[in-house]
């Protein structure tokens, strides 16, 4: 790759917004700290003077990211190229609204829209906002780790026969454990039936620069994709970009549904932390993410030379579904803990109590951590050290417990009967009522388990005993619940009466 293709090693917004600083203007105009003067003085330190004089807003040679025309505008169309998309849009509110605009941009109220049951939550807001209907592919899940694997192509061919009015298909890939759906197989059969492809790749901006690993949605031909820059390219939390390629998603609706939904005073902080992100993968990306892989085989490899412990391998995705087309991100380890008699959650704590180890999350069986260009072989050190004790902490548990919740996660990611719009039972006048005693109601709002942030329960839909069940034996084991206007998660919301529309 040739840097000078991809900017030659220029941020264009960055540039832009030190060679302002550096003018040292009198500011009368907002944010009103004014380059950290007026801000909390324990704050402003510990942001720093330059991060705090770069805090600042639409003003001349700063463009609009709403409207951009100058380095804004140039830093896009950098990523774009950098990416191989024909359109990218920074965002600052996550990759959470990249979906919500990709799916406004490509369906109308009333439009059918096929999702994978394991997309992320931001696709409940998506429905809301546009109206859409979703009909639900069940997603794989492995047999001996209890997981979701994503969506097959025959599962993907079968949802378009029987859903011909479908306006566009939405999967996620790579999914929170780091599994890749064969995407290339899913798009050619969403294409052949003249569908719009949409991709949540929030946990894959990385795998563009990844030699032989899993190929990206975009270079498969999806038609929009979104990816959250922040999860393993290095830019600030909170920011994405939404990349479209073709001309299956409409380009101007796109730009109107990010006018609404992002904020009008968007972080310039946030959108240079893009820019230098994307200046860094132009330079150095296939060094960084090669070393990332690097560092993860070695931590994946002693691992598995652990009693009680096992660290997923892309060898493992064969045993479910061989032939599937699943891959592995390399740089994800999902480790399973229950042949110590541990579930993912007391392991998570012995880790971060006794080791100073921060997993990114954990569930029933698993924890999951994240290998990235930031990490360094001391890193890796301290994690195997870590899981080497890790193997004398055992636990007595229950028999069958890991077995009863794969059953239930089974039965959960099966759709029961949708009986309301998701739109419709949002607006629609709602009361809370016991989970324990909500199976046969239609829910007012959806109910996810985060992370990983799968949606158990959409508004509109029938409340069914698998969900309920999974839900409470989760919970009791530690999970977090999110979605319940009631903390406890003891109450659900539920559709009382007629939509208001």
């Amino acid at each position: 790759m040739s840097n000078s293709a991809y900017g030659n090693g220029r941020a264009p917004l960055l540039d832009a917004l030190i060679s302002h600083s550096r003018k040292r203007l009198k500011p009368f105009h907002f944010p009103g700290h004014k380059a950290g003067r007026g801000a909390d003085r324990e704050f402003s330190t510990l942001m720093g003077r330059g991060a705090m004089a770069i805090d600042l807003t639409e003003l001349p040679g700063l463009d609009d990211l709403h409207s951009p025309r100058g380095p804004i505008l140039e830093a896009e169309r950098l990523a774009s190229e950098l990416n191989g998309a024909d359109t990218t849009f920074f965002l600052v509110n996550g990759s959470t609204v990249g979906i919500h605009a990709m799916v406004m941009a490509s369906c109308a109220p009333g439009d059918e829209i096929i999702l994978a049951r394991d997309v992320h939550r931001a696709f409940v807001g998506a429905v809301v906002l546009s109206g859409a209907l979703p009909v639900f592919i069940s997603p794989e899940i492995h047999p001996r780790f209890s997981l979701s694997m994503g969506v097959t192509i025959g599962a993907v061919s079968r949802a378009l026969s029987q859903y011909p009015r479908a306006r566009a298909v939405g999967i996620v890939s790579p999914n929170y454990y780091g599994i890749c759906a064969p995407v290339d197989g899913i798009v050619r059969e969403v294409k052949r039936y003249g569908k719009i492809m949409l991709v949540d790749q929030a946990h894959g901006s990385h795998l563009r620069f990844m030699r032989g690993g899993p190929s990206t949605a975009l270079l498969e031909g999806a038609d929009a994709v979104v990816e959250s820059t922040h999860k393993t390219m290095g830019s600030l939390t909170g920011t994405a970009m939404l990349h479209l390629k073709g001309d299956f998603v409409d380009r101007a609706r796109v730009k109107r549904a990010l006018r609404i939904l992002q904020t009008s005073s968007p972080s310039y902080i946030l959108l240079a932390s893009l820019d230098a992100a994307r200046r860094r993968a132009s330079v150095s990306g296939y060094e960084d993410v090669s070393r990332a892989c690097r560092l993860a085989s070695r931590a994946r490899e002693a691992i598995n030379a652990l009693p009680g412990l096992h660290c997923l391998t892309e060898d493992d995705l064969e045993e479910p579904a061989a032939g599937a087309g699943f891959r592995l991100d390399p740089t994800r380890l999902v480790v399973s803990v229950s042949g110590l008699g541990l579930n993912g959650w007391q392991a998570e704590e012995i880790l971060r109590k006794h080791h100073g180890i921060q997993v990114e999350f954990a569930d029933e069986e698993h924890v999951i951590l994240v290998i990235t260009l930031a990490d360094e072989g001391s890193d890796i050190d301290a994690l195997i050290s870590a899981m080497e004790d890790l193997g004398r902490a055992r636990a007595v548990r229950g028999p069958g417990s890991c077995h009863r919740l794969r059953r239930l996660l089974e039965q959960a990611m099966v759709p029961p009967p949708l009986r309301v719009p998701p739109r419709e039972a949002f607006f629609a006048p709602s009361r809370p009522v016991e989970v324990s005693r909500s199976a046969g109601m239609i829910s007012a709002e959806e109910v996810a388990i985060y992370p990983p942030g799968i949606v158990i329960i959409w508004p509109g839909e029938e409340i069914v005993e698998p969900a309920i069940e999974y839900l409470l034996r989760a919970c009791e084991r530690g999970a977090r619940l999110q979605g319940l206007d009631d903390p406890t998660g003891r109450h659900i919301r539920v559709v009382a009466g007629p939509s208001r529309g």
